[in-house]
């Protein structure tokens, strides 16, 4: 079980959805991923050029994993947003075997089926995970001086913006304070990923990376 402020769960989720993939032949990145590993709880979306990990600031008992396709995160989001509580109210989440339940104060609990889950259950009736494996591109941590920086490197402008879209949404600029700012990774060679890091100190953080254009 996970519990969060409702604040942190809907920006995450606004978050992660505009890195989700788009592409019809490839569903298991159609969404977002939520999961949680030793207490700590990640938000995670990618459609292969681009990927988004938010770590955020929230308590969790088990070590869990569910994914949501777009319309049913922007739905969690949508009920975090109408709850007629102000301020900081925190909400759960129950995930288990493919099913998220959703508690938010006032409202009734909600659950949301992972796409094709039915279809994906494995030996004992677990499911199959077909979500790839962001840690292998996206560690844990922050990003550090890995080497010399590429002499020449290029960026699609639809992928830049979706970094600044996402800073502006995961703590707003009327709220930021003046040691939050946005850090960036140069790699060592051209055809590496970049990496992008932002840090709220009440919400948690948000990393992503965007593979590079050959520019020539």
């Amino acid at each position: 079980m996970i519990t969060i402020a409702k604040d942190t769960l809907r920006r995450a989720l606004l978050c992660a959805v505009k890195f989700a993939s788009t592409d019809g032949t490839r569903p298991h990145l159609n969404g977002v991923r939520i999961e949680t590993d030793n207490g700590l709880v990640y938000v995670v979306a990618t459609d292969g050029y681009t990927l988004l990990r938010a770590s955020l600031c929230a308590k969790s008992t088990t070590n869990e994993w569910a994914f949501l396709n777009v319309t049913q995160a922007k739905d969690i989001a949508d009920r975090c947003k109408t709850a007629r509580n102000v301020g900081h109210v925190e909400v759960t989440l129950t995930l288990e075997n493919g099913i998220i339940d959703l508690a938010v104060p006032e409202l009734p609990i909600v659950s949301y089926l992972c796409p094709d889950a039915g279809k994906r259950k494995g030996v004992g009736g677990k499911l199959i995970d077909t979500f790839p494996p962001w840690r292998e591109v996206l560690p844990d941590g922050n990003a550090g001086d890995e080497g010399k920086a590429a002499s020449l490197i290029g960026l699609s402008p639809e992928y830049l913006a979706r970094v600044g879209a996402v800073c502006k949404t995961f703590s707003p600029v009327n709220g930021r304070r003046e040691d939050e700012g946005l850090e960036i990774s140069i790699p060592k060679g051209q055809l590496d990923p970049i990496r992008f890091d932002f840090h709220d100190q009440d919400r948690g953080s948000i990393a992503m990376i965007i593979m590079p254009m050959r520019i020539r």
